[in-house]
């Protein structure tokens, strides 16, 4: 559930600036599917091994979740603190992280 719940605004932030850019839906559709695919056939091959170790899975979801934050604290919020008042791109990071937090425990 979690996967799917990432892959919306995944999509959304893939398709964004292709639509803005001009491009047709059916190639923004398609560009969006294909970017999916990966995760699909790796969520596929994870149902299949199932032997997986609690510590690898917690390792593994540790470097992603790191890689997340990296690129959403170092280059989406200092854009967006170009283009808004005072510091309201830190407080939407920080509701953010707290929003999925409460999803998590809750879903």
């Amino acid at each position: 559930m979690a996967t799917l719940l990432h892959n919306v605004p995944e999509g959304m932030a893939m398709a964004g600036p292709m639509v803005a850019a001009g491009i047709t839906s059916l190639k923004v559709a398609s560009a969006g599917i294909v970017a999916g695919v990966p995760e699909g056939i790796g969520a596929l091959l994870g149902t299949l091994i199932r032997r997986v170790s609690t510590a690898t899975l917690a390792i593994s979801s540790s470097f992603a979740a790191g890689a997340m934050l990296y690129i959403v604290f170092d280059e989406l919020i200092p854009e967006a603190q170009e283009h808004a008042e005072g510091h309201s791109g830190t407080f939407g990071g920080v509701l953010g992280v707290a929003v999925g937090m409460a999803m998590l425990y809750y879903l």
